[in-house]
């Protein structure tokens, strides 16, 4: 990362670290969900906005009617990726014990709200857990192996959790900062 990007990504910390203390457990709700479009969302609305201007430039009004039929699918898919994740429960269960260049395990459990959240994937750092589905009003518990480089408390720093359903042209993702450490003797 250079110069610049180093000089970015402190303010940034700081703003997420102030936004999501530390804990435990985390609802993630409206203020704690971010969204973005993925590769494929960007393409996408790179097509759609190619098809606006064939349409504006043919006035053909079947290229608009499709245009924004299109349009109308992505705020919608924008929604439910965002609705996705909203009134999920993260929250840490247990954290391991290991020894140094070993993994330790951290155990979570997803409780879902009044929806199903699906296509969940949960990661630290070159940890990773993909393809965790949770019914509406159920609860899964998930385990994830966090490599420790040296010995004392192992705490991750941030635990990301994020989903692209339904169409994967969007990602929303929020972090859970444990408070609890693992340790690494």
């Amino acid at each position: 990362m250079g110069m610049i990007g180093k000089a970015l990504a402190a303010p940034l910390n700081r703003w997420i670290n102030r936004r999501l203390p530390r804990s435990d457990s985390q609802v993630f709700g409206q203020k704690n969900i971010f969204i973005l479009p993925t590769g494929a969302g960007m393409v996408f609305g790179l097509l759609l906005l190619v098809m606006l201007v064939t349409g504006i430039n043919y006035q053909n009004s079947l290229i608009y009617l499709l245009v924004f039929l299109l349009g109308a699918i992505f705020v919608g898919a924008m929604h439910q990726t965002h609705r996705n994740l909203s009134g999920l429960t993260l929250a840490l269960l247990a954290a391991g014990d290991g020894e140094a260049g070993g993994d330790i395990p951290f155990r979570f459990r997803i409780a879902s709200g009044k929806d199903d959240s699906l296509g969940l994937a949960l990661s630290v750092a070159s940890a990773r857990t993909d393809g965790i589905h949770v019914p509406a009003g159920e609860v899964r518990e998930v385990s994830l192996a966090i490599p420790a480089a040296q010995r004392g408390y192992l705490r991750p720093e941030r635990v990301r959790i994020e989903t692209r359903f339904p169409f994967g042209l969007l990602k929303a993702w929020s972090w859970l900062r444990p408070a609890s450490a693992g340790t690494v003797s």
